[in-house]
Order: structure tokens, then sequence, then C-alpha cells
């Protein structure tokens, strides 16, 4: 998260771009706020659809004792392993199934389309899977299970936006999580857009969270 963090500042550094306003999602939002952290120069606004809440611990899903925590780790590191890489003859093919999977949901629409179609990577055979390999996956996931939110609010100086979604927002220990995150800024709102999916509201409903975003940043741009 740090080290993605980095590399946007050293491309925003290369690009001569000394402030600018930052809109994340999901994983985005936690490497937005990493770098809102360690550049809060930079940093004049943070739009966070994501970086919500913990994995474990006090503001986490999951609080327990040591033993129940490592416990809890020892079996989603088990689920991680089980994981296979999905391989797919064509782009195309796998469109399809997911196409199939969200009309059925009610989401289809020609955003969802324009995702998936950069989703996927070709292999040497000709095949394809997806961008994001089970290796990746699991060595962010493990490394994510060790970060503690707060510590990085603390250090953020710059007005924060939190779009939490329809399932978050319902959460008990989500909302218990931001509002003790939300005690350490100085500036922030939170938007809960209706019916929103995390990771998925900006194709979801595109117009709307754009909105959200546009009239955020506008009241903060300088």
């Amino acid at each position: 998260m740090d080290d993605m963090a980095n590399d946007i500042y050293l491309l925003l550094e290369r690009l001569n771009v000394e402030c600018c306003h930052i809109v994340g999602s999901s994983m985005g939002a936690e490497i937005g706020l990493s770098l809102a952290a360690s550049h809060p120069e930079l940093v004049l606004s943070l739009i966070c659809e994501g970086a919500l809440y913990n994995e474990f611990g006090e503001y986490g899903l999951f609080n327990g004792t040591e033993e129940e925590i490592e416990h809890k780790k020892e079996v989603m590191r088990t689920v991680l392993a089980e994981r296979e890489e999905r391989v797919f003859k064509t782009k195309e093919e796998y469109i399809e199934e997911q196409r199939v999977e969200l009309i059925q949901q009610g989401l289809w629409n020609e955003y969802f389309l324009a995702f998936f179609e950069h989703n996927l990577q070709q292999m040497q055979n000709g095949n394809f899977t997806y961008c994001y390999l089970n290796h990746v996956r699991t060595e962010y996931i493990q490394k994510y299970w060790d970060v503690k939110f707060e510590q990085y609010y603390k250090k953020v100086k710059c007005p924060i936006l939190f779009l939490p979604s329809e399932e978050e927002w319902k959460d008990e220990r989500i909302r218990s999580s931001l509002s003790a995150f939300t005690g350490l800024l100085n500036t922030y709102e939170i938007e809960h857009i209706e019916n929103s999916i995390h990771a998925y509201v900006w194709m979801q409903l595109p117009l709307t969270a754009g909105e959200v975003a546009k009239k955020f940043i506008s009241k903060h741009d300088e």
C-alpha cells in the first residue's frame, strides 16, 4: 500500500504536479490515504470509497484475543491457498460469464463492460487470466491484515469525503470504526449513496457518484 502510494508520489513529481485531489476506490482509497498521510502538502482533498475499517483489532471486522485473531488468520490463509487461478480461452468467454451474473443482479451496463474488457491479461499459451494474480492478492491481503488505518488518519491534513456502500453503511462495526477515524480528522464529510456497492459504485451509478465527487472537490479546489 505504501509502496504504491510512493509510486504515485514519484509520478506526480515527474509530471510537476504540485498539488491535486485524490479519488480512491477500495485498494485505491487505501493508497490515497497513505499518500495523503505521507505527503500532506500534496493532497488538497481525498475521496475514500474504502479504508473505512481495519481487518482485525479494535477498529476491525474481527476482534478478539491474540490467539483468536491468529486462528482466524490461519483459517483465512487456508482459503487463500485453495483459491484457483481462473483461465479463459477468450476475453469474450470471461465477459459473458460476468454479463450473465450482473444481468441477474440488475447491474449490467456499458461501464461494467468497459471494466471487464480490461480486467484480464494474456498468458504465454494464448489463454487469459486475471490481471490480479492469486500470489499478488495473497501477499496484499496478508499485509492488509496488519494495517491500522487510524495511524494514517492521524497524519492527514486535507478534507476527506467518505463513501460507504449500502452494505458497509448498515454494518454497525464498520460505522463504529468510521466514527473513530473521523474523530481524528479536522474536516470530513460522509455521503451514503443509496444502493451503492463497494468498488462497483463508479460503474453501477457513475453519474451519481461522479456528481458527489465533483461537488466535494469543487468545495476544496484552490
